[in-house]
């Protein structure tokens, strides 16, 4: 395994399995969906008292989600962190709450900008340097701190993204009252042309 945990990759349907020296311990899950660049991987099918914890090392084999496993080894992993329910799982990382002064909306206001981080780069709260640059490994990373540290900061779950766009949606614009009349007369002339 690699320094972040990472051997090869997972695709949808490979079967997963716990690892331990030179043998598969039996048949646990399908992979759902993996994400290389947060290294999240979301499993189905898990059954009761096979689940996993922290530390166990998984493989993942080429397989059409069942219990057949093609001796193929495709991917593995060392688990640092589970979340149970997706909607508290991590989304992104942003940060958020730079304030902009003079923002201009239909009743004037103030605007939080929002800058979401690259997962692979240390972050001291104003600079992000990525992992490329020379000085910055894999521990001193935003993942690495999420992952394995346990760190929450500048962390973005499921819910709090979909939560955020569905008050986007909720923000309309109404017509003036004294601009209704001359609206209805232009589209009745537009309709009627």
């Amino acid at each position: 395994m690699d320094n972040d945990g990472f051997t090869g990759g997972f695709l949808k349907n490979d079967t997963v399995t716990m690892h331990y020296g030179t043998g598969v311990t039996g048949w646990n899950c399908v992979v759902k969906y993996y994400d290389p660049t947060l290294h999240k991987l979301t499993v189905t099918g898990i059954t009761h008292g096979n689940e996993f914890t922290v530390g166990d090392n998984i493989r993942a084999y080429n397989a059409t989600g069942g219990i057949t496993i093609d001796t193929a080894y495709v991917g593995g992993a060392t688990i640092s962190r589970i979340v149970t329910d997706s909607s508290q799982a991590l989304h992104h990382f942003e940060n958020s709450g730079s304030t902009f002064d003079g923002y201009d909306d239909i009743g004037g206001g103030f605007e939080t900008s929002t800058v979401w981080l690259d997962p692979l780069s240390k972050y001291d709260g104003t600079t992000q340097v990525p992992l490329s640059d020379a000085g910055v490994t894999f521990g001193d990373t935003l993942l690495y701190g999420y992952s394995i540290s346990g760190s929450n900061n500048y962390v973005k779950t499921n819910y709090e993204y979909e939560d955020e766009k569905n008050e986007e949606n909720r923000i309309i614009s109404l017509l003036q009252p004294e601009f209704i009349d001359l609206v209805s007369n232009e589209f009745k002339k537009f309709i009627r042309s």
